[in-house]
């Protein structure tokens, strides 16, 4: 984790974690089970491995925990960092919301209040997204899983916060609220999250939304500063994948189209950095989530640069809801899709 977070040696890292799972193996004790198995496969593989293949072995630590009865620092842990991984590789939203729901009520019977309280944010992004809560205002942090009183007490808590950051930041980008997003991020600065969870894989996901709420902020207000901050993001993505990490792939692809698009590229190269690259790395990497956004962004680019392609932008509009809608449940930004863009869903 420390070559991870302070040397950034991606590679290095997710050597010493081999050695630990070799290590775990040829041991008789099976005390550090749980611990090995939620570190590595929380904080470790997920920068050099596809987040898919951390689903399994975490489960088994939530397992191990639960039998040598550590279950507040690492059993309950491990199942709250699978459920965040899902969210973040793509998995069905309503599978997610019944999911924790479950947990939740297990975490209360238990009393297991420190694992309870990292999980809210995260659940409330999911209902958000599927409109299960805070309809009127989806990208509202608080809701029926995150009090007001507890939202307000998370900034006593040096990594609480944070975890709560990068959710409303991934709720401010789903909904399309650049600015506020883009502001908010030269508020705390670019390298708050970075710095305050070095190692934490949520890092991949908040770099991703705060480059692309940047870019997009710059675009819509011509405000240098923004571009700025999504140049810090987009370096930091091509690091970690020069390094071999899989899953910010596309990632790359998607900022680059939006530099491009800000830049003032030519229109059928940008189209084609959407199309081909964004867009068709994001399917083939199964973050459907991701696609659909990349058809939005597209989709708005064709609407808004001149000459404008209403037909066009209306028609990745409707595929982006497709996506949102058939293969991740997220009814609510469908809804919010609709409700910005009426003439894109006419006879659809």
């Amino acid at each position: 984790m420390v070559l991870i977070a302070f040397l950034n040696d991606l590679q290095a890292g997710s050597a010493y974690g081999e050695y630990a799972l070799e290590a775990l193996a040829k041991s008789e004790s099976k005390a550090l089970a749980a611990k090995t198995l939620t570190y590595v496969y929380s904080f470790v593989f997920p920068w050099t491995k596809p987040l898919r293949e951390m689903f399994k072995p975490l489960m088994k630590g939530h397992d191990a925990g639960l039998r040598t009865g550590d279950t507040e620092s690492l059993g309950w842990a491990a199942l709250k960092n699978l459920l965040q991984l899902r969210l973040y590789a793509g998995t069905c939203l309503d599978e997610l919301a019944v999911n924790f729901e479950q947990l939740s009520s297990q975490m209360k019977a238990m009393k297991l209040n420190l694992a309870y309280t990292f999980m809210q944010p995260v659940h409330q992004a999911v209902l958000n997204l599927t409109g299960i809560d805070n309809v009127n205002d989806p990208t509202s942090p608080v809701g029926k899983v995150l009090s007001q009183d507890e939202f307000d007490a998370c900034f006593l808590d040096r990594f609480y916060k944070p975890l709560l950051c990068i959710h409303e930041c991934l709720l401010l980008t789903y909904f399309g609220k650049h600015e506020r997003h883009a502001q908010l991020l030269a508020d705390m600065g670019p390298n708050y999250v970075v710095e305050a969870l070095p190692s934490a894989p949520e890092n991949m996901i908040n770099t991703f939304v705060n480059g692309l709420s940047s870019f997009t902020a710059a675009r819509e207000t011509g405000q240098k500063r923004y571009a700025k901050l999504g140049t810090l993001c987009r370096d930091r993505i091509k690091k970690w994948k020069k390094q071999g990490n899989p899953n910010v792939i596309h990632y790359d692809m998607f900022l680059g189209a939006e530099y491009h698009a800000l830049k003032g590229t030519k229109r059928s190269d940008v189209v084609k950095m959407y199309n081909s690259r964004a867009i068709r790395t994001s399917l083939d990497g199964d973050f459907i989530q991701d696609a659909a956004l990349a058809c939005k962004r597209l989709g708005e680019f064709q609407m808004t640069v001149s000459p404008c392609n209403m037909n066009e932008g209306y028609r990745q509009i409707r595929k982006a809801a497709e996506y949102w809608m058939t293969s991740w449940g997220a009814v609510g930004k469908v809804r919010d899709l609709e409700g910005k863009y009426p003439k894109a869903f006419d006879g659809f």
